[in-house]
């Protein structure tokens, strides 16, 4: 039913579309071919869609401009990349995927600044030499192309990519400091 709307308002090439959770209640294949052909016919006859979606993967691939919002306000808006790479908060952090923020204590204690950051666990490495960070393994999960690890340092909970699953209780993290967002 869903589908058959959208084709018929697609049909009318109207100049601005709203489209509110258009692929949500679709199974993952049916989802990315279905959006990738409207995104693409949007873009061909230029219509100007504002799409709304709590899907934060979806609106990264697919988005020009992206505004979040809380609570009815704009906290921050700029492309996807922009968005991804440079979040304004903790909030927009977590939002768009970011599992490690890391408290103030932390970040004092290692990076010498007292204020509350992020860092993505791409940008996270298990070391194979000896490095300041050293975590202890608490779980790991799989999820198809590698392992998610989580780690604690102290008090401090880190989440790791890995593509093979970890035998260690312990290893050494190491990361670029230009990586981490302080708030």
């Amino acid at each position: 039913l869903q589908r058959i709307a959208l084709a018929q308002t697609l049909a009318e090439e109207p100049s601005i579309l709203l489209l509110d959770e258009p692929f949500s209640h679709l199974d993952t294949f049916t989802k990315n071919t279905i959006r990738e052909d409207i995104f693409k016919i949007l873009r061909k006859h230029k219509i100007t869609t504002v799409c709304i979606s709590h899907d934060t993967q979806e609106a990264l691939s697919y988005a020009d401009r992206i505004i979040v919002m809380k609570e009815g306000k704009i906290i921050q808006q700029g492309t996807p990349e922009n968005i991804y790479q440079y979040p304004k908060n903790s909030y927009i952090a977590t939002l768009f995927g970011n599992e490690n923020i890391l408290s103030a204590e932390f970040s004092k204690k290692y990076f010498n600044k007292a204020k509350k950051a992020c860092i993505r666990t791409e940008h996270i490495q298990i070391s194979s030499k000896k490095t300041p960070l050293q975590a202890v393994v608490q779980h790991q999960k799989y999820m198809g192309r590698g392992y998610e690890i989580l780690c604690t340092i102290e008090k401090q909970k880190i989440r790791v990519y890995s593509l093979q699953k970890i035998e260690k209780k312990s290893v050494f993290l190491e990361l670029n400091e230009e990586n981490i967002h302080f708030f």
